[in-house]
């Protein structure tokens, strides 16, 4: 992504940004990395990291498992790997050992999860593990990072002469110093080590008492510290063999270096792939902390925000308290380009940096602080002029930088292009720099770039509403109290309110009505209407609130009819269910006393036997019907119960057959209310079909 100015990141705060996600990364190679972000060239490469990002931060706001791709730094360790006869020592190896083991798992885990991971099965797709670096690490070192005895049979030979020697060692001290203490020519402390070797603490004046070697005194001269003579032999062996130790030590451990440096290139490799999959975590788990999303990338060209804020602004009102109201806002091929008017201090160069914040944000593959609704299309420049821009190096004004700047944008305006200007304009004359602003915005926007603008200008407000690519937009004001609401509303340019905050500031009325006329009536004009309109347009927000709360308690009340109502009829149901039974009953049982009767009087019984035949029949075919309407209930009860796995609140459905796509509002049991346009209609699950 081609940046200008320079310090475009630094005015955009997104440094800071990745100064707050380097936080949670616990590797320091890793915290390197992700701090030198930048947005990619590639939208096929940023796809790829969001998608890597999306997967992570579903396993950590669900508390899925994932292997740990934490692991040491190993970048010292490959860099002396490049440099033939170096030597690395134990803990680099046992560093090297857990950068092979963690990619192994990595790569072993994701082998079998393609579904479930696509885009971090990609990235390990084309590698194998490398069982052969832990194994050869292994066998030299053990678990605690000490070479084995069995590393060489040379090693195996000369420690386990050393054993024997520090056990007579230890035998013959042991018997001097039980022998200095029954004498109580000993210190308080008995024994030490100097220079490795092994003394006794002996008083001072009883220092003659003891045949050895002096290898120092107490720093009060209190003790001589001694070594006896008997054990001096023994503790010279023990040093030489120490030294032949440690020289096979470094032999074996050179040799193993060499080993592994054949594997340099597939460590390399799976560091990376370590470091790249730290800073995804971590890119995940900020987002987890902060509230992020990963919105929707490159589908369509401009950007649409819903309920976005600055990370770094809404992470300071979360520490003092304060909310932070959200930036919903769209740039699309229709509509490229925003001015956003208003008041000073009300929140219009928050929400241009929001938006160019956020821009890179994505392009650099991390998650933003925007719904993940959000759209955001593909950039190839993104051009900010933020800030006084004045060089003392080639003595420019700040308007003459200012013009250097438009000129660049003009050359490098088009539709990949997103610009960011704030305060459009100032530097000059209001009149004229309003008028070149004016032709450049006409440039802009005849370019179909992206952009947006804050500005006081009055010109460049009216020019909004007649360039068909722009829309005007403010940041809404109390007009009570004159405090900003920080919230954007597009489709009306705002008031500056000039003479609203004078006169509430207690300036002079005559004072403001002779500013008033040396301006001229057109713009005075403006001024009011936009105040009024504003004013009309907080009143009519502040309705529209209230009504939506009114609809909000209405469809509950509904919702709650609605279910007594189900509940009511489902009871109902029943009912009459057993009054029918109860019904069959009572028939039955007039039928039944009426051929008992007649088996009394009838002399013939075979005739009253006969009856008896028909009337099983009769309730046997009664069964019957009553077994097969059973299962039509049962089967309208299992298409019901497939409906309900596939209609949810929010699904677009149509009616069997239909063509209108209608959208499920709300769903109780087996009953939808369904919208279609401004129709709304309860219908049962099993009569819409999902589209």
């Amino acid at each position: 992504m081609y940046l200008y100015p320079s310090d475009t990141t630094e005015k955009l705060e997104f440094d800071q940004v990745k100064i707050a996600m380097a936080e949670v990364c616990r590797n320091p190679a890793a915290k390197n990395k992700l701090r030198q972000l930048m947005p990619l060239e590639s939208s096929e490469e940023i796809t790829r990291l969001l998608s890597e990002t999306k997967e992570f931060l579903n396993t950590v706001n669900h508390g899925l498992y994932f292997p740990d791709p934490g692991c040491e730094d190993i970048s010292r360790e490959l860099s002396l790997l490049a440099v033939p006869g170096s030597v690395l020592q134990e803990k680099q190896f046992m560093d090297i050992k857990s950068v092979a083991d963690a990619a192994n798992t990595w790569i072993e885990w994701l082998k079998d999860k393609q579904e479930a991971y696509p885009a971090l099965y990609a990235r390990v797709e084309n590698l194998e593990p490398d069982k052969y670096i832990s194994k050869e690490i292994e066998q030299i070192l053990d678990a605690h990072g000490i070479v084995r005895s069995n590393a060489s049979s040379e090693l195996s030979s000369i420690r386990s002469l050393l054993a024997k020697a520090r056990k007579e060692h230890e035998r013959i001290f042991n018997h001097a110093l039980s022998k200095g203490r029954k004498a109580g020519i000993l210190a308080e402390t008995g024994e030490t080590f100097i220079n490795g070797r092994r003394v006794l603490s002996v008083l001072s004046e009883n220092k003659r008492e003891i045949k050895g070697i002096i290898h120092g005194y107490s720093k009060t001269g209190k003790a001589t510290y001694i070594e006896p003579g008997e054990t001096v032999e023994w503790g010279n062996e023990i040093t030489l063999l120490e030294s032949e130790e440690k020289r096979e030590i470094h032999r074996i451990l050179r040799e193993l270096t060499h080993t592994l440096r054949s594997r340099k290139n597939i460590l390399d490799t799976f560091f990376e792939l370590l470091l790249h999959l730290e800073v995804t975590r971590s890119k995940a788990v900020w987002a987890s902390r902060s509230g992020a999303s990963v919105p929707i990338f490159g589908k369509n060209r401009g950007i649409r925000l819903k309920e976005a804020t600055h990370p770094l602004l809404a992470e300071k009102n979360r520490q003092t308290g304060k909310p932070t109201i959200p930036l919903n806002l769209i740039l699309d091929t229709r509509k490229s380009i925003l001015i956003i008017s208003g008041p000073n201090a009300g929140g219009k160069s928050v929400s241009l940096k929001t938006v160019g914040l956020l821009q890179l944000m994505i392009q650099s593959g991390m998650p933003v602080t925007a719904d993940e609704r959000s759209e955001f299309g593909y950039f190839r420049n993104l051009l900010t002029d933020i800030g006084d821009s004045q060089s003392i190096e080639y003595e420019l004004s700040t308007y003459s930088s200012r013009l250097i700047k438009m000129k660049h944008f003009l050359q490098r305006a088009g539709k990949e292009t997103l610009f960011l200007i704030d305060e459009f304009g100032t530097g000059s004359d209001p009149e004229l720099g309003g008028a070149v602003a004016e032709v450049i915005l006409e440039e802009l926007a005849a370019s179909k770039s992206f952009g947006i603008i804050t500005t006081h200008y009055g010109n460049i407000k009216v020019a909004g509403e007649n360039l068909e690519a722009v829309e005007n937009a403010c940041m809404l004001f109390d007009d009570e109290t004159l405090k900003p609401l920080y919230k954007l509303e597009t489709g009306k340019p705002g008031s500056s309110y000039t003479f609203v905050i004078a006169e509430k500031s207690g300036l002079n009325k005559h004072l403001i009505n002779r500013a008033k006329e040396k301006i001229s009536g057109e713009k005075v004009r403006l001024d009011t209407i936009l105040n009024s309109l504003q004013f009309k347009r907080n009143k009519l927000n502040e309705e529209l609130k209230e009504l939506k709360t009114k609809l909000q308690k209405a469809e509950e009340a509904k919702a709650l009819f609605d279910e007594k109502k189900e509940k009511l009829d489902t009871k109902m149901d029943k009912l009459k269910n057993t009054r029918e039974e109860d019904q069959k009953l009572i028939e039955l049982g007039k039928r039944l006393k009426s051929l008992t009767e007649e088996w009394e009087k009838e002399k013939d019984k075979k005739k009253v036997i006969a009856k008896f035949v028909k009337l099983a029949g009769w309730q046997k075919a009664k069964e019957a019907e009553e077994k097969e309407k059973k299962r039509k209930e049962n089967t309208r009860e299992k298409i019901i119960a497939r409906k309900l796995e596939q209609i949810h609140e929010g699904s677009s459905v149509r009616l069997k057959g239909g063509k209108e796509i209608g959208k499920v509002m709300v769903l109780k049991g087996s009953k939808a209310k369904v919208q279609f346009g401004i129709m709304v209609m309860d219908i049962s699950v099993e009569n819409l079909e999902v589209y």
